[in-house]
This record gives C-alpha cells, sequence and structure tokens, in this order.
C-alpha cells in the first residue's frame, strides 16, 4: 500500500468507512469531525457571540436540522476561547434541571479532579465555577423532547435564575409543538438563532467533505463513487422537497451500503435515481405491524397535524386520541427512524412520510393487496400448511420483513417437528399439537396482510 492509501473497510467503491452517520457523535466530537462542518459558520458565530455575556439563546431548527452539529462546533470554540461550556441532553425522564446538574457536577471532577458535595445545588455548583473569572455556558439540547408546555415554561424560570448567576444558557428545540413558547411568550429572556434550510449547493458541499474525508486513494475524485449527475439528482431531490441533513446523510448512507454490498465500484445517476425511492424500504420492514399500520395512516391523511383529528385518532387509537400524545407516542418514533419528517405551517408542527419511505409503504400495499387470501385461509383449513406457506412466500422478498422472517420461522418448525416425528423423536399425537400451532400462527400473518390489504383498496 502506497502512502497515498489507506486501509479500506469499503473495497469496491474505495472507501475507508460510510461518513454519512444520521447522528452526531456527542462524545466523539473531536477534530476530525470539526473537519467536517458545512454550511453554519453563521449561526455559530452568532451563538458565540451571544454567549459572550449572561444571556439566553434558543437554536432553532426542524429535528435532523443540525442543531446540536451546530452547537457542538460553537461549544468547541468556546472552550478554546477558554470558556467552560456544559453539555447536557434534554432527558424527559429526569426534566431541565436535572440533566444539567448532573452535567455541571461532572464537569466540575473533571476540572477539580474531585467529587462535589453531592448537597450543592445546580446554581451553588455553576457560582463556584465561575469563582476563577471564567465564563460557563450551559448548553441543554433537544428539549422539544419534553413532554408538556408547563414543563417547557418552568425552563424559563430556571434559566432566569441561571442568567442572574452570570452563566449564559443554550437550548435547543424548534419553533412550533411544546418548544413554541419559549420565542412568543418568554419574557425576552431567549435571543433566537434560527437554522435554515441547506440548499442543494450546501447538500453538495457536505457530500464532498464527507467523501473526501474517507477516500482510500487520496487521487480520487472529491465526488467519487458518484457522477456529477447523480449528485446533482440527490442534492436537489433532498434540497427541493425541504428535507433536513440527517435524512440528506440517511438516504446517502444506505444508497453506500446497498451498492458496496452489490460489488459496485462506480455509482452512477442512473443507479441512484434506481435506487433513491427504495432506500426505506429495509427500515419499512423491519417496522412491527402498528407502526406499519401508523405509516399507512399517515400515508392516507397526505399530513398529520393538530388540525386532522381523523387521523389523529386512528394514530392514537381511539376517539379522545389528543395530538400531543399522538406526537410523543407515534410520530416522534417514527421521525427518528428517518422516515416521518416535520415541517413547519402557520406555527403549526406538519408531520409527513417522506418520498423513500412513502414508496416502501406502497410496495407493501401492492405486494398484500395481490394475495389470494381465501386460497390461503382455504390451504390452512385443509391442512396442507406447506402449500399455505408457498403462497404466501410466493410473493416474493417485498413482505414486510417482520412477517417474512415469522414465516420462515414456522416453515422451519414445521420441518423439525416433521423430522422429530419420522425419527420417532415424537408421536402423532404431539406433531398434529404441533401443525395446529403453525396453522394458528399463520391464520394470525394473514389476517395482518389482510388488513394491511383492505386498507390499501380503500
Amino acid at each position: 500500500m502506497t502512502n497515498n492509501t489507506r486501509s479500506v473497510s469499503y473495497p469496491h467503491l474505495q472507501l475507508t468507512d460510510n461518513p454519512f452517520i444520521p447522528v452526531p457523535p456527542i462524545q466523539g466530537y473531536d477534530e476530525d469531525f470539526r473537519r467536517l462542518f458545512t454550511s453554519r459558520e453563521k449561526e455559530v458565530s452568532k451563538i458565540c457571540r451571544l454567549a459572550s455575556a449572561p444571556r439566553g439563546i434558543f437554536v432553532i431548527a426542524p429535528f435532523g436540522g443540525g442543531k446540536t452539529i451546530v452547537l457542538l462546533e460553537a461549544m468547541s470554540r468556546m472552550r478554546e476561547a477558554g470558556v467552560i461550556p456544559i453539555y447536557a441532553s434534554f432527558d424527559p425522564e429526569k426534566g431541565f434541571r436535572q440533566v444539567l446538574l448532573e452535567a455541571v457536577r461532572s464537569m466540575y471532577g473533571r476540572l477539580h479532579g474531585h467529587n462535589i458535595d453531592r448537597h450543592q445545588t445546580l446554581r451553588q455548583i455553576v457560582q463556584t465555577l465561575r469563582d476563577n473569572g471564567r465564563e460557563v455556558v450551559l448548553a441543554v439540547d433537544d428539549l422539544d423532547r419534553a413532554n408538556d408546555i408547563a414543563e417547557v415554561k418552568q425552563v424559563t424560570d430556571d434559566v432566569r435564575d441561571l442568567l442572574s448567576d452570570g452563566a449564559s444558557v443554550v437550548i435547543t428545540g424548534q419553533e412550533f409543538g411544546v418548544t413554541f413558547d419559549l420565542h412568543t411568550s418568554a419574557g425576552g429572556v431567549f435571543q433566537r438563532v434560527t437554522i435554515p434550510a441547506f440548499t442543494a449547493g450546501e447538500f453538495q458541499q457536505l457530500l464532498e467533505k464527507y467523501l473526501r474525508s474517507v477516500h482510500a486513494v487520496t487521487s480520487l475524485s472529491s465526488i467519487h463513487p458518484f457522477d456529477a449527475e447523480g449528485v446533482k439528482f440527490m442534492c436537489q431531490e433532498m434540497a427541493q422537497a425541504n428535507m433536513t441533513p440527517r435524512l440528506f446523510n440517511f438516504a446517502v448512507c444506505q444508497l453506500i451500503e446497498i451498492c458496496e454490498e452489490s460489488g459496485l465500484s462506480f455509482i452512477p445517476c442512473e443507479t441512484v435515481e434506481g435506487k433513491w425511492p427504495k432506500l426505506a424500504q429495509h427500515v419499512v420492514n423491519s417496522l412491527a405491524p402498528q407502526q406499519l399500520k401508523h405509516l399507512e395512516i399517515i400515508l392516507n391523511a397526505k399530513v398529520v397535524s393538530e388540525d386532522t383529528p381523523k387521523a389523529i385518532a386512528e394514530l392514537g387509537g381511539h376517539r379522545y386520541a389528543e395530538f400531543p400524545e399522538v406526537r410523543t407516542e407515534v410520530l416522534r418514533p417514527l421521525v427518528e427512524k428517518n422516515i416521518v419528517y416535520v415541517t413547519k405551517e402557520q406555527g403549526k408542527d406538519q408531520y409527513h412520510l417522506t418520498p423513500q419511505a412513502t414508496a416502501a409503504v406502497l410496495e407493501i400495499q401492492e405486494t398484500s393487496a395481490s394475495m389470494d387470501f381465501d386460497l390461503i385461509i382455504e390451504l390452512i383449513a385443509s391442512d396442507k400448511l406447506e402449500d399455505a406457506l408457498s403462497a404466501i412466500r410466493g410473493n416474493g422478498q417485498s413482505l414486510p420483513k417482520n412477517i417474512a422472517g415469522r414465516i420462515v420461522m414456522q416453515l422451519g418448525r414445521l420441518a423439525r417437528s416433521k423430522q422429530a416425528l419420522l425419527d420417532g423423536q415424537i408421536n402423532r399425537e404431539i406433531f398434529d399439537a404441533e401443525r395446529t400451532r403453525v396453522a394458528e400462527m399463520l391464520l394470525g400473518l394473514i389476517g395482518e396482510l389482510q388488513v394491511s390489504s383492505e386498507r390499501a383498496t380503500k
């Protein structure tokens, strides 16, 4: 290996790694990751400037819009300037004050080499850290994970106290949902820093930086393994749909994985366009039946917001379901899987399926709709379980992964029982009981698929 090459984890594509991780590395935001920072210099500089005096700062972007990476970069620069930046990720189970308390205690221990008295309050520890004249900046990321608006309103009072103690406080969230009040009725406590959506050019800049960082050979083109038309297609698709950097990273990450597994050494535009609609397929196929049902409800509704009561009731599972509950328990987990994204319209959050998730759900519906359920049920009733299993699997690999896996399990279970019967290890009565259990399982699977089929044809 020459000096111009590095160890290769993706040999076909000549990449040392797949850098398009959709979540920033909180603990490992080191110089290597800082070199990948893209297109948000203005926002980082504004955070650093505002935090130079005791202020509350509210960093705003949709989920996956780059809040965390901007915050981490700003804190790295503050640290270089002699500030004590303390980062905490919001945990709804602990609350704002507790996550900050744990973070400042940890920082005190690192700075002084011993733990502080556990009876010290958050404000007392902050004052102790500032005793030597150093500035302290406290940051709480993802406050939009809070469970209710009352909890967020309490944050405003806590921040006022910390500002009076001479610390700056940076909070990240969204300008809708539970953090809406932070910039509408927080009494002027918070200065806003809004992170704009990425343009096609900024997506390309991000793509090139990430790819150059993992090229196994330094002489490769800056966009290798893609061609210029493929890069243009991806970046324009994401920018036109107002997709976030997280969703862009997710899509390119999946594309690289698929093409490496296929043995491709180059990914032309034609390949990108062909695989682009299917990049979320494995995520959708691995969902539990209830989550798949939720995706179908969102697809049928086109968009879910507090103004879509029918969809909210269906997602919540009862007619009295409320939007905050559905947002936390149903929609947020799907957003975190990169198959649902959020936009804002007239101050309200709007939940949509990503284009790739839409394509995956439609394919599953088409597959389910093509099944002859009456035939399969008749085969099970006639004790022709092997034929029933074959009929279910005969629709190809586009079955939901969770259902396909259970079908394979039933095939194996039946085969082992049959062999045990032939070997004299079990008697006919036990074998028949096992066949009955398999038949019941198959009927349950058919029921799940039939529900999807009926919804697809409505």
